[in-house]
């Protein structure tokens, strides 16, 4: 591999669906994880954001510029409303299910003044404005298949036996039939276009993969370290719960929480005598059967936190009940980093195969055995600190900014020197 003062000549143009932040969020975290590691090898990054972020209430996107510039010495260019993406995803055609591909004009005059040597983007709506970009190379990574949290979602309706609105009945329709077809051949389309390709969960690697994507890789999500202190955990029993409570995923996971976690606990332990912290906005939009359920004594409705340091060192354990295949936690690699106590669901294995039972973590298959981990680790604080061992050992093998996006950056630099 070439040594740093070489590195600093390959001018990287990263292409995200906005600025890269480490606040909240497991895309924005993934993103700002990357764009930290090619900045710490040598690399010239440039940031190109598809949209600014304000325009979906955050706020500190001007924060998030300035630390980009300030402390990693990383350029940042954002595209104007303007040069947004045209489409609704209604149709069965390339362009309208990824609507990005409108914004390549708009990246080519980026990439014109910029000049770089190779384009990294992460995710779809980034390999869709780079896919017509021509004459540079590219290598794309990317998180869950776009067509999948859709469908997850649809389940959890039915689940939840919400009134659907019109509009929502059409949607589903059209996202049903020749439109998940068009996707799965839109993902393979422009995973093919880069000259090297891969996805953060494991099993969407392998999935992307029987598509036809060539050699699409299974890429370890890099993490920023958290250098936490000491943990200060209380008498009472904490749970930890964090997540976007709007996410399809942790939808998923809250209903087994509520039922049977939640009853099963306190058949054991009293509601006096533990606490589940639910870390994350947007509580008042759950479908209201299942915000009802978790309406109780035990449960401590936290909002969205940030940073979220403190709650990780006061709780006893992170639970993470996401029973479906869809994409990975990245709440689970902070909690590595944090070297935090975690009982996940067993599915969480299949994007994020360095869980291990009674290593770095204890698995449980329904909420039932969710329950029953939980109250092993209550009736068992050497098993508690054995596991916290085991957690931030896995982030320091596999999952830190050095060794995750240095891959990342390996990989990269690879392309540039063929």
């Amino acid at each position: 591999m070439a040594g740093k003062d070489h590195l600093v000549f390959v001018r990287v143009v990263f292409v995200n669906d906005s600025v890269p932040h480490c606040f909240h969020g497991g895309g924005g975290v993934t993103a700002y994880s990357m764009v930290k590691a090619l900045a710490g090898r040598g690399l010239d990054v440039n940031v190109v954001a598809l949209a600014s972020s304000q325009h979906n209430g955050n706020a500190r996107e001007k924060d998030h510029i300035q630390h980009l510039k300030s402390e990693l010495g990383v350029g940042v260019n954002i595209l104007k409303p303007s040069e947004g993406p045209r489409g609704r995803r209604r149709w069965p055609t390339f362009k309208d299910q990824f609507p990005s591909v409108h914004q390549a004009g708009a990246l080519l005059k980026r990439v014109d003044d910029l000049r770089p040597d190779v384009l990294l983007g992460y995710h779809w709506a980034a390999l869709g404005a780079m896919y017509n970009v021509a004459g540079k190379l590219k290598v794309g990574i990317v998180g869950d298949p776009v067509h999948l949290p859709e469908l997850f979602r649809r389940e959890i309706f039915k689940r939840s036996k919400a009134r659907k609105s019109v509009t929502r009945k059409i949607r589903e329709r059209l996202l049903s039939g020749w439109n998940v077809k068009t996707q799965e051949r839109g993902m393979v389309k422009l995973l093919n276009s880069c000259a090297r390709s891969g996805a953060f969960a494991a099993h969407h690697a392998e999935d992307l993969q029987r598509w036809g994507a060539v050699d699409c890789q299974y890429f370890r999500t890099p993490t920023p370290d958290p250098n936490a202190t000491s943990k200060r955990q209380g008498p009472k029993f904490k749970i930890m719960h964090i997540g976007h409570l709007k996410g399809v995923a942790t939808i998923a996971g809250l209903e087994i929480l509520a039922d049977p976690v939640l009853p099963n606990l306190e058949k054991v332990l009293g509601h006096e005598g533990f606490e589940i912290h639910l870390v994350g906005g947007f509580f008042d939009e759950l479908p209201s059967e299942l915000r009802q359920k978790l309406i109780h004594a035990a449960v401590k409705i936290r909002g969205q936190i940030n940073p979220p340091d403190e709650e990780f060192l006061t709780s006893h354990l992170l639970l993470v009940p996401t029973p479906i295949e869809l994409g990975i936690r990245v709440r689970i690699i902070t909690a590595f980093s944090f070297g935090a106590c975690i009982v996940a669901h067993r599915a969480n294995c299949k994007g994020i195969p360095e869980l291990k039972d009674g290593y770095n973590c204890l698995l449980g298959n329904d909420g039932f055995e969710l329950a029953s981990a939980c109250l092993r680790i209550y009736r068992d604080p050497e098993l508690r600190r054995k596991l916290e061992a085991g957690s931030r050992e896995t982030y320091d093998q596999f999952f830190s900014i050095t060794v995750a996006g240095g891959r990342v950056a390996h990989v990269t630099e690879e392309i540039v020197g063929r």
